[in-house]
């Protein structure tokens, strides 16, 4: 069957089976700030603190994009607002192409090849792609927790609802003070 990706014994020589747990770390937690979108919530027509909630499709890109470079293996780019330059996203056109390319099958049907140097790296290689899927899941989490935390959301709100208060009940004191002066009397 002809893909459009097709990962051949030389890409599995030539890729890179292990990334140290540092750079692992960074780049998860870098990612996972980006995997994450803000949600909107009303209640009664007022506008609640933000909630976020996971962007699979961008985690998935990501993934995608972990496995092209670990084969090394060129790939189109997309580029996310964030605060650090993260390049590992892949454009949604070739995410299409590598999945529909079913390129983790045919890494599953070239472990059954008869070279056992390809054979161990494919084992390699997707034992710590795995593992990076795990610490950015794990990174994922930790962030949804941080950023939905109930007390933070509730301490958010308040502050919100008190300082609007505070504002309505100042501007509506200057006000009146105003009302007054421009009768020329007094709040009697």
């Amino acid at each position: 069957m002809a893909y459009a990706v097709t990962i051949t014994e030389d890409d599995i020589r030539n890729s890179a089976t292990y990334a140290g747990i540092a750079l692992k770390e960074k780049v998860v937690r870098a990612v996972a700030f980006v995997c994450l979108e803000p949600v909107t919530v009303d209640y009664e027509g007022q506008a609640l603190p933000t909630m976020f909630r996971e962007n699979k499709k961008i985690k998935a890109q990501y993934m995608m994009g972990t496995l092209a470079n670990m084969l090394q293996m060129p790939f189109e780019s997309e580029h996310l607002a964030t605060g650090e330059e993260l390049s590992g996203c892949m454009a949604e056109a070739d995410y299409d192409k590598w999945a529909s390319s079913h390129v983790m099958n045919q890494l599953d049907r070239m472990k059954r090849c008869k070279d056992s140097e390809v054979v161990n790296k494919i084992f390699d290689l997707l034992y710590d792609y795995k593992a990076f899927e795990i610490m950015l899941n794990g990174a994922i989490k930790d962030e949804l927790e941080v950023r939905n935390d109930p007390l933070n959301r509730a301490f958010e709100w308040f502050s919100v609802t008190a300082a609007d208060a505070a504002v309505k009940e100042a501007v509506s004191g200057e006000l009146r003070d105003i009302l007054i002066q421009a009768k020329g009397g007094s709040d009697e």
